[in-house]
């Protein structure tokens, strides 16, 4: 984030858990909101399918930022949390990126866990992933070029 914000870019990080001491390392031109579900332990409640609607409580909260800020870009990290609150923004471009579990567990949850594994990367403008065996499982679910 630093580094684009060096370029003259101005950030809006929304998250649904507070990146905690890492607040104080941003330049102000970096607006961060948290929903701070970390007060309801979110590790553990990822590993449930029927958790992820807890996320559709932060969308009135981002619909109103991505109104105030107007971003240019919206880059959703993890494809299966922050990707369908991507997604659900309406807004392009959208960059998701891979990140491990999201691509190599959630899909193969239940039929609908898949189904949003499509879904959200065929929402996806661009797809990124930081492996290439990442990149390959993801192929599993979208046609798109991923890149490495």
């Amino acid at each position: 984030m630093n580094g684009l914000v060096k370029k003259n870019n101005d950030l809006y990080l929304f998250s649904l858990t507070s990146p905690g001491s890492l607040l104080s390392a941003y330049d102000k031109r970096v607006k961060i909101e948290t929903l701070d579900y970390n007060k309801i332990n979110i590790q553990n409640l990822e590993k449930s399918f029927w958790t992820k609607a807890l996320y559709l409580f932060a969308l009135p909260r981002i619909w109103l930022a991505t109104f105030k800020f107007k971003p240019d870009i919206i880059h959703s990290h993890y494809a299966s949390s922050y990707g369908l609150l991507g997604v659900l923004t309406f807004k392009k471009p959208l960059i998701v990126s891979l990140w491990g579990s999201d691509i190599f567990d959630f899909p193969q949850k239940n039929f609908i866990s898949n189904f949003l594994t499509r879904f959200i990367l065929k929402k996806a403008s661009i797809i990124l992933s930081t492996s290439h065996i990442m990149a390959k499982e993801g192929k599993k679910y979208t046609s798109k070029d991923i890149e490495v």
